[in-house]
């Protein structure tokens, strides 16, 4: 079984690939990747057509390669990343905007696990780095129709993220584990609908021919 991860993190020496590096050590994932390795452009296409740059394609092709997905992703300000949403825009640019959504993207039906490293302290009142959970499950799962089985808060990792704590990840790599074992990766899923994307690009020319010569 292939388990791929990527950190949605742009940033050198990121806390979200460093604490991937450490569940790499219990996960042995195929492939680990972050966006800080990859020179990723704002999301600019007003376009239906599926055309993106290279390196979306490049990551894609490490999704479509796995048979689970362990996703790294920071919590900024109760939400989730520019960067998280960037990408995932340039995803739906990619399969011509599914305007039925929930079907067709490299890790729809996959199962999914998130986890958010943060030097927030569990104790806090309102702790961060997992208020923005729902938020991500909505995206990735009810319009994208990936299978988010489980997100998780690692805190302290200003003290606990550390070479060679492995012990910070234990825990949450045993579930992932035991819940892969026994997980039906031959279910069936339904099929979905979805619009024909040359309707789509066909609308987005004539609206955009009618402003030729305006602008």
């Amino acid at each position: 079984m292939k388990i791929n991860a990527l950190s949605f993190s742009h940033a050198k020496g990121s806390m979200q690939k460093r604490g991937l590096s450490l569940l790499n050590h219990y996960l042995n994932f195929n492939q680990l990747i972050s966006l800080e390795d990859f020179n990723i452009p704002v999301q600019y296409s007003n376009k239906t057509d599926g055309n993106v740059p290279n390196v979306i394609n490049e990551i894609d092709s490490v999704l479509k390669d796995a048979d689970a997905l362990v996703f790294s992703a920071s919590e900024s300000i109760g939400h989730y990343s520019g960067g998280f949403k960037n990408m995932i825009d340039w995803l739906v640019v990619k399969d011509y905007w599914n305007n039925g959504l929930g079907s067709k993207y490299s890790f729809t039906d996959k199962p999914i696990y998130v986890f958010t490293f943060t030097p927030s302290k569990k104790t806090a009142k309102i702790p961060g780095g997992k208020r923005h959970h729902g938020l991500i499950v909505e995206l990735l799962q009810d319009k994208m129709g990936g299978d988010v089985r489980k997100c998780f808060s690692i805190n302290n990792c200003w003290e606990e993220l550390i070479p060679g704590n492995y012990n910070i990840v234990k825990e949450e790599s045993e579930y992932i584990l035991n819940d892969l074992n026994k997980y039906n990766f031959n279910k069936e899923t339904k099929t979905k609908e979805y619009g024909n994307p040359n309707d789509w690009l066909n609308a987005y020319n004539n609206w955009n021919e009618c402003w030729k010569g305006i602008e």
